[in-house]
């Protein structure tokens, strides 16, 4: 039984670790969830971090 223990929780101390890193550095999660968050709370300091939307300015300029 101590063997398989030992087994166990190494897989999940080396697993645990590497699926956090892969989580976080999802840049569609980030972009989704984080800025859009921020975006909410500080409507004012988001001006240049949230994607442009061409349909919301007069002209194309803007967007570029």
């Amino acid at each position: 039984m101590g063997v398989k223990l030992e087994i166990f929780r190494m897989i999940i101390y080396l697993t645990f670790p590497v699926a956090m890193f892969w989580v976080s550095n999802q840049a569609e999660w980030f972009e989704d969830d984080v800025i859009q968050r921020k975006a909410q709370n500080l409507p004012g300091k988001m001006e240049g971090l949230l994607p442009c939307d061409p349909a919301s300015h007069a002209s194309q300029e803007v967007c570029v």
